[in-house]
C-alpha cells in the first residue's frame, strides 16, 4: 500500500513485513523506516493536514505525526480494520471493518469519535472517497462494490463483476470514473455516468491484481499485481477509438459507443466494413 499527502510533500508505503516507509515525494529520499506491525500494514491515508493513518491486523487505528514519527490510538473498531479513506471535503474518515461494517469517524484531539455506520453482511475490503465527498466506494470480500451517497445516508447502487475479493478502489481526479481491482486477476473501469452498464475489463494480468490507479491528471491508469508486474494503460479514447476494429472486427453500436467510448466523443464508425 502507498499514498501521498494531498501537497504531494510526503509519500508513504506500508509492506506485509509491517513496515512503514515515508519518501520525500520530489526527491524520493527516503526520511524514515518505522516497524508498526507484527504482519501486514493494511491500510495508510493522509488527511489535509500534517498526519498519516494506519491499520494493521488490529482493530485500532494509528494517527502518526510526521513531525516526530509518534504514533497515537485514535480508536479501538471492535474489529479488524482493513481499509481506510478520508474526505478531504469534511474531513470525516470512512474504516471498512472485516465484520461488514464501515464505520464513520470525526477526530480531533487525537480521539476518534463515530458518527454514523454503513452495515453490511459481508467483509469490507476497501474503501474510498471520491474527489466530490458525496460518495463513498465500498468493496467487499466476495467481489461486490456498493456506492453509498453520502448526502443520503443510504446505498445508492450494487456492482458486480469480480469474482473474488476486491483489493482497491479509485475515482478519477473528476469523478467521471471508478477504478476496481480485484483477486479474480482483473482491474475493471466503471463509467459512473453509465454505471448499470458492461463495464471496461482488464484482464491481463498473471496475479492478483492488488492496487490500481489514475495519475494525477486522469488520463491514464497503472495497476499493479501479486507476481511484481506492473501495467500502464492511457484513457485517450481517441486512442482507443481508432484501434477498435482490430480488436472487435465490426463497427460499435452507438449504444457500445456511449458507454465504452464516451458520448463526448461524436460516433464514428472504426472499420471501412
Amino acid at each position: 500500500n502507498r499514498c501521498r499527502r494531498p501537497s504531494a510533500r510526503s509519500m508513504a508505503i506500508g509492506s506485509e513485513e509491517g513496515k512503514l516507509l515515508i519518501y520525500d515525494a520530489t526527491s524520493m529520499k527516503k526520511l524514515k523506516e518505522l516497524t508498526v506491525y507484527q504482519s501486514a500494514l493494511w491500510s495508510l491515508v493522509f488527511d489535509t493536514h500534517k498526519y498519516l493513518y494506519t491499520v494493521g491486523n488490529d482493530p485500532s487505528i494509528l494517527r502518526w505525526d510526521l513531525g516526530t514519527y509518534k504514533s497515537t490510538a485514535v480508536i479501538n473498531t471492535g474489529a479488524i480494520v482493513n481499509s481506510l479513506s478520508i474526505n478531504n471535503k469534511d474531513g470525516v474518515m470512512a474504516a471498512g471493518l472485516a465484520n461488514g461494517e464501515v464505520l464513520l469517524l470525526k477526530i480531533s484531539d487525537s480521539v476518534a469519535t463515530q458518527i454514523g455506520k454503513v452495515n453490511g453482511v459481508k467483509p469490507v475490503t476497501k474503501v474510498k472517497f471520491n474527489t466530490a465527498g458525496s460518495m463513498l466506494a465500498i468493496g467487499k470480500e466476495d467481489g461486490s462494490i456498493v456506492l453509498w451517497d453520502v448526502a443520503s445516508s443510504e446505498i445508492s447502487q450494487s456492482l458486480t463483476g469480480h469474482r473474488a475479493m476486491v483489493s482497491d478502489l479509485r475515482f478519477s481526479p473528476d469523478d467521471l470514473f471508478l477504478l476496481s481491482a480485484s483477486y479474480d486477476g482483473t482491474s475493471m473501469l466503471w463509467n459512473m455516468k453509465s454505471i448499470n452498464e458492461r463495464q471496461v475489463v482488464f484482464a491481463d494480468h498473471g496475479g492478483w491484481v492488488l492496487q490500481a490507479s489514475f495519475n494525477p491528471n486522469g488520463r491514464n491508469l497503472i495497476t499493479a499485481d501479486a507476481l511484481g508486474s506492473l501495467r500502464y494503460f492511457p484513457l485517450n479514447m481517441e486512442f482507443y477509438s481508432t484501434n477498435l476494429c482490430s480488436k472487435i472486427k465490426r463497427n460499435m453500436t452507438e449504444k457500445e459507443w456511449s458507454n465504452f467510448v464516451g458520448s463526448d466523443i461524436p460516433y464514428q464508425k472504426t472499420c471501412d466494413q
